[in-house]
């Protein structure tokens, strides 16, 4: 996926704003199905996993803000480390989460989940279902 189409966007926006109501009034973790199946463009969608599973591995290994030890190659050489070893918590390129999701929110009956939770329940399924 090429990030020219997004590095465009940011740079209009940087320049001379979007009009009103062209960015979400929600936070990202109260997005739901709705948004997901009715909503979002595939790009948008694999932007939002790409930033999902970067955010939680960077989460796993970054320390707290306040701590004296912020080291940037540390953390760097342990998300290799978590990675290489499978120990990331969303181990899986966002375009299998993308497809999951897309199975997932399928059904109507789903959609008022938020997207966050979604992932959730499916990375579980999906790291059980590899150790069996």
């Amino acid at each position: 996926m090429s990030l020219r189409p997004i590095f465009t966007v940011a740079v209009l926006t940087a320049l001379v704003g979007l009009p009103a109501g062209l960015w979400p009034e929600t936070h990202p973790l109260e997005w739901d199905g709705h948004r997901w199946a009715e909503e979002l463009s595939p790009e948008e969608k694999m932007a939002f996993l790409s930033g999902f599973v970067a955010g939680a591995a960077v989460s796993q290994v970054y320390p707290d803000s306040a701590s004296p030890d912020y080291d940037a190659e540390a953390i760097q050489r342990e998300l290799q480390r978590l990675r290489a070893e499978g120990g990331l918590n969303f181990p899986y390129a966002p375009s299998l989460y993308h497809s999951r999701l897309h199975d997932y929110y399928f059904y109507v009956d789903r959609r008022d989940q938020p997207i966050y939770r979604a992932l959730i329940e499916l990375d579980r399924q999906l790291q059980s279902s590899q150790r069996e």
